[in-house]
C-alpha cells in the first residue's frame, strides 16, 4: 500500500514537472526567436511572457544589452494562430500595439498589418499630397497665384495623380481605423513617422475635381474638394 503511494506521489511529481518545463503557449519558439536576433546573445534576460489564448497572441517582455553594452528592455509581439508555428508580427516600435494587445487583442494581427500599410502609404505619397494642396491652395481666391493660367493647368494636370495617392493612403486609414483602439490611433497621430511624412494633410486631404478651359490669353477656372 505504501509503495503504491508512493509511486503515484512519484508520478504526480514528474506530470507537474512536465508541466511546468513545457511553459505557455508558444513561449519557448518565441524566446528562441528573440534570441536569435539579439546583437548580444548571452545578454537576454525574460521579464514576463504573456498569452491571449482566445486570440491566439502573446507578447514577450526581456531586457538585453545593445552594442554599445547598454541594457534596453524591449516587447515582442506573436502570432500563435498556426498550428505548432509562432510568427513575429511586430515589436513595441508600432505605435499603440500595446493598447491592442490589452484590449482588443483580437484585432492584434490585422491591427498590425494595418499599421505597415499605412505607414507605407504616406511614405509614399505623403509629401506628395502635401505639395499638390499647397499649390492648389496658391490658385484660390486667396492665393498669390489665383490669376496665373500656368499655375492652375499645373493642378489641373496633377489632379488625377493626387486623387489616386489620396484614395490609397484613405483607404489605409481606414484598415487602420476599423482595428484599432482610440489610444492606438491618437499614439500614431503623435508618432514621428507621422509628422515626418505629413500624415495629417494625407487623413484630412479629399479628392479634387478641377477644371481648366481656355489659354492663358483667356482662361477659366475652377475646383472643388470632393465630400
Amino acid at each position: 500500500m505504501k509503495k503504491s503511494r508512493f509511486l503515484v506521489l512519484v508520478l504526480i511529481i514528474i506530470i507537474m514537472a512536465v508541466l511546468c518545463g513545457c511553459g505557455k503557449l508558444g513561449e519557448e519558439s518565441a524566446e528562441k526567436l528573440v534570441k536569435d536576433n539579439l546583437k548580444v546573445k548571452d545578454s537576454y534576460k525574460k521579464i514576463s511572457y504573456d498569452v491571449k489564448e482566445e486570440a491566439k497572441v502573446s507578447k514577450l517582455v526581456y531586457r538585453a544589452k545593445n552594442l554599445m553594452g547598454v541594457e534596453l528592455e524591449g516587447s515582442v509581439y506573436f502570432d500563435l494562430s498556426e498550428k505548432n508555428m509562432v510568427r513575429v508580427i511586430a515589436d513595441d516600435s508600432v505605435p499603440g500595439v500595446e493598447s491592442v494587445y490589452q484590449n482588443a487583442p483580437n484585432k492584434l494581427f490585422n491591427y498590425i498589418m494595418a499599421y505597415y500599410d499605412f505607414s507605407e502609404a504616406i511614405k509614399k505619397h505623403g509629401t506628395r499630397i502635401d505639395m499638390y494642396l499647397h499649390s492648389v491652395n496658391s490658385i484660390s481666391k486667396k492665393g498669390n497665384l489665383h490669376d496665373n493660367f500656368f499655375a492652375w493647368k499645373s493642378c489641373y494636370s496633377e489632379a488625377d495623380n493626387y486623387n489616386e495617392r489620396v484614395k490609397a493612403v484613405q483607404a489605409a486609414w481606414k484598415a487602420l481605423q476599423d482595428n484599432s483602439t482610440p489610444e492606438a490611433l491618437d499614439r500614431v497621430k503623435r508618432s514621428n513617422e507621422f509628422k515626418i511624412y505629413d500624415g495629417e494633410s494625407c487623413i484630412e486631404a479629399r479628392e479634387i475635381d478641377i477644371h481648366v478651359s481656355g489659354d492663358f490669353m483667356g482662361w477659366e477656372g475652377n475646383f472643388k474638394f470632393k465630400e
